[in-house]
């Protein structure tokens, strides 16, 4: 590998790897002794690597990448953004006399997304409406997989799971599921496809710790339902 693309001031990691028609692709982060920021690096033999994380589609404070998918239209790398509080400042002139009033909007995080056909080119995903990737309960995609043609991702919104399907890897539409029974809180991890079956699991918050949860798909992520997991050992039915 080469020492450019990999080799990053502060303590960094990879945290996902997949492999497309255009070759290798492995998303992480730097979070320790600089300014959090995404890594982004691609290879088309697995043996020398690139960076891409510069394009302008990573540009912008507070972007972490989760996980990255390989499908039919291409390549897709999911996670959130932490956009920060900003200060507005309105100027009217009344009789005269100008009034100067100033409003602080807080920070927010939105879910994130991008795509690219050839790990080139890199486009920031947008929601096929304005809540689908930003909305309220700070939504964050965690993972992600190809279904079909398009992709599926799942994670949180506020306390609550939720999953996001895409057709094309660039427009995002977001479900909401309901917590599970007994939870306060609940996060979706990871997920799986095969065919029309849709598998996400991740963890949930009860009143005597933490447990783990698993969500399924028919319908290719429009629609879930819990499965009951069983004591450690057994098997879940569904």
């Amino acid at each position: 590998a080469s020492s450019a693309a990999l080799t990053r001031p502060g303590l960094g990691a990879l945290a996902s790897v997949v492999h497309g028609k255009a070759g290798w692709l492995a998303v992480g982060g730097v979070a320790t002794g600089v300014p959090s920021r995404p890594v982004v690096v691609v290879s088309a033999s697995g043996t020398r690597w690139q960076a891409a994380g510069g394009e302008t589609a990573f540009a912008g404070p507070g972007i972490a990448v989760n996980q990255a998918a390989a499908g039919r239209s291409g390549y897709v790398i999911v996670g959130r953004q932490i956009i920060p509080a900003r200060t507005v400042t309105n100027r009217t002139v009344v009789r005269g006399h100008e009034h100067v009033t100033s409003q602080v909007i807080p920070s927010r995080t939105v879910a994130a997304a991008w795509w690219s056909s050839r790990l080139t080119g890199w486009t920031r995903g947008a929601g096929v409406t304005a809540g689908d990737l930003a909305g309220t309960g700070s939504p964050q995609m965690v993972g992600v997989t190809a279904a079909g043609a398009g992709f599926v991702a799942v994670g949180s919104a506020g306390r609550a799971p939720a999953a996001w399907t895409s057709s094309d890897g660039r427009h995002w539409r977001r479900t909401s599921l309901g917590s599970p029974v007994g939870a306060s809180a609940a996060l979706l991890q990871q997920v799986a496809a095969q065919r029309n079956l849709i598998v996400a699991t991740g963890t949930k918050t009860t009143a005597t710790g933490t447990a783990p949860f698993a969500a399924y798909s028919t319908d290719r992520g429009t629609s879930w339902r819990e499965v009951p997991l069983g004591a450690p050992g057994g098997f879940a039915s569904v």
